[in-house]
């Protein structure tokens, strides 16, 4: 597999079990969070945008987990010339995913950790979330 960005890395020991593509069809985000705290590298590589992945039915425990400080794998698209490869929490991996919510796919950026997911990112997603739920809960009535 070729890693852009990382000539100088032997991407073998970088990705190092021939990662297993995510089965994005039938598989949550939950169950990607646990994929990425398995991981015993610190990227995880992914093909292409997901559109509509994350359902709204995700975010509640999403949003339980965003200030996680579990280590785990970081993303980044394989179309990226950077691979973060410090890794990343679950916290933010959930930000991301949530983030990817909003935009209407996932990933919502190249990199989960480029920029780099901040308390500002987090907040501005809490007031996202309860206007959310706000207007979602008028709109059901």
């Amino acid at each position: 597999m070729f890693c852009a960005g990382c000539a100088a890395n032997n991407t073998s020991s970088i990705f190092k079990n021939n990662l297993k593509e995510f089965d994005w069809v039938n598989q949550s985000p939950l169950k990607f969070l646990d994929v990425l705290r398995k991981e015993d590298t610190t990227c995880y590589p992914i093909f292409g945008v997901k559109k509509n992945w994350v359902k709204k039915e995700n975010i509640p425990k999403l949003m339980s987990l965003i200030d996680s400080k579990e280590p785990c794998a970081a993303v980044s698209r394989t179309i990226s010339s950077y691979f973060d490869f410090k890794g990343s929490t679950i916290g933010d991996e959930a930000a991301f995913i949530i983030m990817g919510f909003q935009k209407g796919e996932y990933p919502p950026d190249l990199n989960s950790t480029r920029p780099k997911i901040t308390g500002e990112n987090k907040t501005e997603i809490l007031s996202w979330w309860e206007e959310f739920k706000t207007k979602n809960h008028n709109n059901a009535n």
